[in-house]
Formats: C-alpha cells, structure tokens, sequence
C-alpha cells in the first residue's frame, strides 16, 4: 500500500515539483535568519544554559525569516507573471462596453 493516496479529493490542491521549490525558497531565509539569530546571542552570552533558552531566540529568528522570505517570494511571484504571458488590451472590451450613458438606465 502506498503512503500516498492515489487520488486527490475534490477542491484540493496537488501540490507538483514547483510546489515544493517554492517551499524550499521560502524555508531557505527561515533556516539563515534562525541560525543568524541565534549565533548573535551566543556571541553576546558566551553560552546556552538550556534548551529552553535558545528556543525564543530561534522562534523569533524563523519568524523574521519568514516574513522577509514570502516579500521575496511574493516579489518573484509577481515578476514572473509580469514577464510572461499574453498582456490583456488596454481598452475596454466591446461586448461588455454600455451602450447608454451612465444615468440613463432607469426608465
């Protein structure tokens, strides 16, 4: 029996390999910025006493590097919708144009 199953429920997503890129580039800045934070504070107390001390430390740096990763995710999403792809017309499409002046409806 296979782990995953092989079909996909109505209205779910299936997630494919450029799924799991974007994953991978948003947890990248996580990882860097825990890490990051965490070797400041050791620099600064010169030890961890316990577990327990390093965890907010590490919580607070994976939080900031989640926000900096999905600007930085974002930003790519949209520069790559931008560059690719049929741009729509500028104008107003005829078969949606009103045919009447505004105001003029009720009658």
């Amino acid at each position: 029996m296979s782990y995953y199953a092989d079909t996909v429920a109505p209205g779910a997503m299936e997630f494919g390999p450029e799924h799991r890129w974007a994953g991978a580039f948003l947890m990248l800045p996580v990882l860097l910025r825990a890490l990051h934070r965490c070797t400041r504070r050791y620099a600064h107390f010169g030890r961890v006493d316990t577990p327990l001390g390093i965890i907010p430390t590490a919580c607070f740096g994976a939080g900031a590097g989640l926000a900096a990763g999905l600007v930085l995710h974002g930003a790519w999403m949209r520069l790559l919708r931008n560059s690719s792809g049929p741009r729509p017309p500028d104008g107003p499409r005829t078969d949606t144009a009103r045919t009447r002046p505004a105001g003029q409806d009720a009658g």
